[in-house]
């Protein structure tokens, strides 16, 4: 029985690591300044989304339950908010045409207000970063848009996460996105904004057929071997696996 416990903790391992899934992205130290988000064009900030590698090892596609920012308004007004997510173009820069993600109505009840996008219960959106043009990090692009609100800002944040040094306006009434970078002191030098991610790496089809396999490898072992050949087994299974590079890592997706 305990060569069978041992064997069946051996597949739990074959999973991609879930264990750091929770908060993916976090900037939330703020740095002083804030960005509006009305003005006589129709416009949609854009802020990029560093995701350490160490919290998706495998470069899965990402299940992204929630989106947290820090908005800023005047006690009393209303407005709607809709979030984005941009394409990244091979350069790294966002991409035109964003996918709409969700809407939130949101009346002020102080100066500063966290709003949230989605919750812990459903996936909001699905997203591949693409890890190949910042190293260590996968890349995407969340975009913020207010209306039928007189003012409202999107405060800047830096850290604890990492994060690059400017931001997009996506001016859709120009037609066009516009890099936005930091006017200098006193303003700090990264334009960033406030932003919490929540999400989890989602296991790849091969994944998921490759622990259906050692699972009924498993099964089989348990009712057809002695118990003194299991360890035995199992060894050459894994061997097996790993000779396909198909062991711990599986494979990876981007």
């Amino acid at each position: 029985m305990k060569t069978l416990n041992g064997l069946l903790v051996a597949a739990m391992l074959l999973l991609p690591t879930t264990a750091l899934s929770g908060t993916i992205y976090n900037n939330t130290v703020l740095s002083g300044p804030a960005t509006g988000l009305t003005g006589s064009d129709r416009t949609i900030q854009i802020d990029d989304v560093l995701v350490p590698s160490s919290r998706d090892s495998f470069h899965l596609p990402l299940a992204i339950n929630s989106i947290t920012l820090d908005l800023s308004a005047a006690p009393g007004q209303s407005g709607r908010f809709s979030i984005y997510l941009f394409p990244v173009k091979s350069d790294g820069t966002p991409a035109p045409n964003p996918v709409l993600l969700d809407t939130a109505l949101v009346t002020f009840t102080s100066p500063f207000q966290l709003v949230t996008f989605g919750n812990a219960s459903m996936t909001l959106v699905t997203v591949a970063p693409g890890f190949t043009v910042q190293p260590g990090f996968g890349l995407f692009y969340i975009g913020l848009e207010a209306s039928s609100i007189p003012g409202a800002d999107w405060l800047w944040a830096n850290g604890p996460d990492a994060n690059l040094p400017t931001a997009y306006l996506d001016n859709i009434t120009a037609g066009q996105i516009f890099l936005n970078t930091s006017p200098g002191p006193p303003f700090p030098p990264n334009v960033s904004f406030y932003m919490k991610i929540d999400g989890t790496p989602v296991p790849g089809p091969s994944s998921i057929v490759l622990i259906g396999t050692a699972m009924f490898v498993l099964s089989i072992l348990r009712y057809r071997l002695p118990g003194a050949d299991l360890s035995v087994t199992m060894e050459k299974v894994s061997r097996t696996l790993a000779h396909s590079g198909r062991l711990g890592g599986l494979t990876a997706h981007s």
